[in-house]
């Protein structure tokens, strides 16, 4: 197979402070660089790779990773036209906001390149004291807290 018939995909990883999944660099969502993006071939949500653990992947695997850059970009070329589970390494303590339920599942044959396979996290317990400033400042406001937020 030529490299006319290879495609490519790519995207961003950011830091999504309030956690609704969308990325807003105007409300200073910033990207994440160095952050491990990989083609999950054998869909079992672990890199199959060297760099990983070895005890948590599967060594007959070998998984292509991006690490992305100070832009939170990543990109994947000269891919082969097939189905591909396009994922990230999970980091302890945060929560994926985008896309939601796991990685983005992406058949290149539809196209020689696919762009926007984007990724959103955020640490719950950022988000819990971003709603709890923004509790306190409405309190401020009105004289009393907003409903849920214990008082």
């Amino acid at each position: 197979m030529g490299i006319a018939n290879t495609a490519e995909n790519h995207g961003l990883k950011w830091n999504d402070l309030d956690g609704p999944g969308a990325f807003e660099p105007e409300n200073g969502k910033p990207p994440w660089r160095r952050w491990i993006i990989y083609l999950d071939f054998n869909g079992d949500g672990v890199l199959n790779n060297p760099i990983s653990d070895l005890s948590a992947c599967d060594p007959s695997v070998i998984e292509p990773y991006s690490l992305t850059d100070q832009n939170g970009e990543y990109r994947f070329a000269a891919l082969e036209p097939n189905t591909y589970r396009v994922a990230k390494v999970m980091q302890d303590n945060w929560e994926q906001t985008f896309p939601i339920g796991g990685p983005h599942v992406v058949d290149l044959a539809d196209g020689p390149i696919l762009e926007n396979l984007n990724f959103g996290n955020c640490v719950p317990s950022d988000r819990d004291v971003d709603f709890i400033a923004f509790s306190v400042l409405a309190a401020n406001l009105t004289g009393t807290l907003p409903p849920g937020t214990g008082g």
